[in-house]
């Protein structure tokens, strides 16, 4: 029997049959002796002092609080207070993972000091049992955190419990008096509700009364749809957290400070329908203050379907905007085919040059495109030769990144090898660059030239 025991527990079985430490207490499975996390979890209390009492400096009591704090074993929880010294952060840790109510008194009773951060963590891990107990402490429901250095505002309990769908927490902090429409770094609960489509709590807010005309320090209102779109409840509540705004009397058409309209976030942060948005009335032509339109947004985001329906009420896909930047640039540039093929079907101009951009030279579509896009256009009969603000072409820009399928593809649709700009061109960026395959396919392409051009003289 002792030969099945595991080694660290066969090598105390012998030292105690020594009679080194004295007998073991009945009962105790030696096997799991050398398990002290679970012994924490089951309760076993007096396997765990024996066991501290003889191997005392290879075990660590944290854990095993903090895992019998976590069961709600608080037995366990007050012997191990008792024993050893704690200091505030070790009590919050332990704290944040319990929703034991006798637990967190015998914390407190160590010492564990409420705060805003214990608080905000409640709600944050929807641990009402924590959250309750903060609050009964005194800790204001309104008490915020500083945010990171740059953000502004603080970050409050509210929303960050309404964010996570934390239902219960966020009734507590309010019957418990926090402001509904406080402004925190993400704007009001309600926005940041709207923001990740958490359609209880967003019922929860406005029964509350909140505004729905509030705006966050970017000017946005609740219905505005920037911001983290990748969680599940967004795909699954958005539609319904919209219509629930709108039905709440939000306007929708308001723009916040950058002229942006819900309709244009909706249509260039994420793949939901603008549907709810135009049933109540959305200005389909509208446009900022430098000229960016719902539809400019809808092709940067790759929604066929937003580009139809803002189709169908007669958005213009000719539509430039203050920079320069036309429908075709932004759908080139992230490869949607899709949306390219059907402005090419729209008859939009092909070689628009953006006179601004933030990369530096403006660009073309040509220039930007790459793969089934790029031929797309070379077919639809783009200029090949088009040139940028910098004078740079499509080739000229291929060659200087090293891409010889684009080399080969240009070069065979005819493209000029001898356009230059500053005393560059395309072949003297393909070798200065050492993307020798590039400048070796320039060269052919050169010689092949020269033939054919001595063949006609």
């Amino acid at each position: 029997m002792a030969a099945a025991l595991p080694p660290v527990a066969l090598g105390r079985l012998r030292r105690t049959c020594r009679g080194a430490h004295g007998a073991a207490p009945v009962g105790v499975d030696w096997a799991r002796l050398c398990q002290p996390r679970e012994l924490a979890a089951a309760g076993e209390l007096r396997a765990l002092r024996y066991l501290y009492v003889h191997d005392n400096d290879n075990l660590h009591p944290f854990h095993t609080l903090l895992i019998a704090a976590h069961q709600g074993r608080c037995k366990v929880v007050g012997w191990v207070l008792d024993h050893w010294q704690w200091d505030q952060n070790a009590l919050f840790r332990v704290a944040k993972y319990t929703s034991d109510r006798e637990v967190l008194r015998r914390l407190s009773a160590a010492g564990l000091e409420h705060s805003p951060d214990t608080l905000f963590s409640a709600a944050q891990n929807g641990n009402m049992a924590l959250l309750t107990a903060a609050l009964n402490a005194g800790v204001p429901p309104d008490s915020g955190l500083e945010s990171l250095p740059g953000y502004g505002d603080k970050l409050y309990a509210l929303a960050i419990a309404c964010e996570f769908g934390h239902l219960s927490c966020a009734r507590a902090l309010l019957m418990a008096g926090a402001d509904v429409d406080r402004q925190g770094r993400n704007g009001s609960a309600l926005a940041e509700t709207a923001r990740v489509g958490q359609l209880e709590c967003m019922r929860l807010l406005l029964e509350c009364n909140a505004d729905v005309h509030a705006r966050d320090w970017e000017g946005r209102t609740d219905l505005f749809s920037k911001g983290r779109l990748t969680t599940s409840c967004v795909e699954r509540d958005q539609t319904a957290c919209t219509r629930l705004l709108l039905k709440a009397g939000a306007d929708v058409n308001a723009a916040d400070y950058g002229g942006y309209t819900a309709l244009m976030h909706a249509a260039l942060y994420g793949k939901r329908s603008l549907s709810p948005l135009l049933e109540a009335g959305a200005d389909a032509h509208a446009a900022n203050a430098n000229g960016f339109t719902p539809l400019l947004s809808a092709c940067r985001s790759g929604y066929m379907e937003n580009v139809l329906l803002l189709d169908g009420l007669g958005a213009d896909p000719h539509a430039v905007s203050a920079d320069g930047t036309t429908a075709l640039m932004p759908a080139s540039r992230r490869g949607h085919g899709d949306i390219v093929r059907w402005l090419i079907d729209k008859n939009v101009d092909l070689d628009a040059v953006q006179q601004d951009s933030h990369r530096g030279a403006g660009q073309t579509g040509l220039i930007i495109s790459y793969g089934d896009q790029r031929r797309m256009l070379i077919e639809a009969g783009a200029n090949l030769n088009v040139t940028d603000t910098q004078g740079w072409t499509a080739l000229m820009h291929d060659c200087e990144n090293g891409n010889i399928t684009a080399t080969r593809e240009l070069i065979a649709a005819g493209a000029d090898l001898c356009v230059s700009s500053d005393n560059q061109c395309a072949i003297n960026l393909a070798v200065d660059g050492q993307h020798w395959p590039c400048g070796n396919a320039m060269a052919q392409a050169y010689e092949k030239l020269q033939k054919e051009w001595h063949d006609r003289k």
